[in-house]
């Protein structure tokens, strides 16, 4: 689920793109065209290992129909999903639990890799679900939900 090679794909028109079209607030290293965004309390992250992240991210499609963007990076297996954080007091004893299985959620303050084109031209990270523009980050709570909605279901299928 990568995205496709373009020669006309620079690290500075995807980082505009990422901005100006996304919203996302995205940084360009210049020096090595790797483009970051920092976790903030509005931009959150949440890693978990690629087989869990599509039950995740066809949970959330059927539930609410869409699902928030999903990046993927095939050298670690693992996906990224860009979430909403939560604000409140964080919940220790959920993610302690959500460690056991793999998921992990990005501390405040963070930098997050973006799907980035390579020096070598080969994109290590990709989309799996692609930003859409003006659209609102689902809420860590409802992902987490989902997440655990999954395991279960995973379980029971196995």
């Amino acid at each position: 689920m990568e995205t496709k090679a373009d020669p006309a794909d620079t690290s500075e028109a995807r980082y505009t793109h990422y901005r100006n079209v996304f919203g996302l607030p995205a940084t360009l290293d210049f020096g090595t065209g790797r483009i970051t965004v920092r976790t903030s309390p509005s931009l959150g992250a949440v890693v978990m290992p690629a087989d869990l992240g599509e039950w995740v991210r066809a949970h959330l499609t059927r539930a609410s129909g869409g699902c928030p963007p999903i990046m993927c990076d095939p050298v670690s297996g693992r996906w990224t999903a860009l979430v909403c954080p939560d604000t409140g007091r964080p919940d220790r004893d959920l993610y302690r639990k959500l460690g056991r299985l793999g998921v992990a959620l990005i501390g405040v303050g963070l930098d997050v890799d973006l799907p980035t084109p390579a020096l070598a031209g080969v994109e290590h990270r990709g989309w799996v679900v692609e930003p859409c523009e003006d659209a609102a980050l689902p809420p860590w709570v409802v992902v987490s939900a989902a997440i655990g909605a999954c395991v279960v279901r995973m379980a029971l299928d196995a």
